[in-house]
């Protein structure tokens, strides 16, 4: 992945190697393509698993 900004709010994102911050520099944004293969295999679960819908609906039938 990669930003087309000169910054993020997700820097975790960037931390991980899951983002580059590239702005609109074209030499930055052709070293990022050539480089997608290094991204990390596995995606890491910043915010959360997924399933935040089911548990928020699981929870208020139980409390019905």
């Amino acid at each position: 992945m990669m930003s087309l900004r000169n910054q993020t709010e997700w820097v975790e994102t960037v931390q991980s190697k899951w983002n580059s911050i590239v702005g609109t520099n074209i030499d930055k944004i052709l070293l990022a393509f050539k480089n997608i293969d290094n991204i990390p295999s596995e995606s890491p679960a910043f915010y959360g698993d997924g399933n935040c819908a089911v548990k928020i609906i699981n929870t208020i039938i139980s409390n019905l």
